[in-house]
């Protein structure tokens, strides 16, 4: 009898670890490549058609995949917990409502090569404070920056004439100042919540 506990005990662990080991090589295999030949964790990421579909991660620091093109509409909506988020310079366009509510975020420098952020991308970052954005830029839609009252300054790839042609840039005229790649100003000068000039 006692050899016969042994055995089953001696099976038993062998069963749990062949498990484990299933469990790791499962691990491995979610690195997948996509149709697209992007690279990324398939337990976290849908990604069609080169877009971020969903992300399922709870990481405060997000890297989104090389290879991207679009952030999809609502992806990181309310991640709280999300504080910095890195884009390749793949990606050309931020869905609506991308990055909205993520109140812990602080700094967001979009690449050269990224060309529109849709409405309300980011809206009520009550925390973001510093804005990068790259010459490339074509169009930043409404609400886009809505509520993020702590942006003071926004930092500019091009010069006054470049960033007068960006589609609606006015919807960032609530920061103080954008700096150009000069280091001048060249935009600005309200004051987010009443809407008054600054003196």
């Amino acid at each position: 009898m006692e050899r016969l506990v042994k055995s089953l005990f001696v099976s038993a662990v062998m069963i749990f670890t062949l498990v484990l080991t299933g469990c790791d090589d499962a691990s491995d295999d979610s690195d997948d490549k996509g149709n697209d030949g992007i690279e990324y964790d398939s337990r976290e990421w849908t990604i069609e058609n080169k877009e971020v579909k969903n992300y399922l991660g709870y990481a405060t620091n997000v890297v989104i995949p090389d290879g991207v093109t679009s952030i999809g509409a609502g992806v990181f909506n309310g991640f709280i917990r999300l504080e910095t988020v890195t884009i390749p310079e793949s990606v050309k366009n931020i869905g609506a409502g991308a990055f909205s509510y993520c109140v812990s975020l602080k700094t967001i420098e979009f690449p050269e090569g990224t060309e529109n952020i849709e409405a309300g991308a980011f809206a009520s970052c009550t925390s973001l404070e510093s804005v990068t954005i790259p010459k490339s830029m074509k169009s930043i839609k409404f609400w886009a920056f809505r509520y993020c009252t702590e942006i003071k300054t926004v930092q500019y790839g091009g010069t006054k004439d470049d960033w007068n042609k960006i589609e609606n840039s006015s919807y960032l005229l609530f920061v103080k100042e954008v700096i150009g790649s000069n280091g001048e100003s060249i935009a600005g000068g309200y004051d987010q919540i009443d809407g008054k000039v600054e003196e």
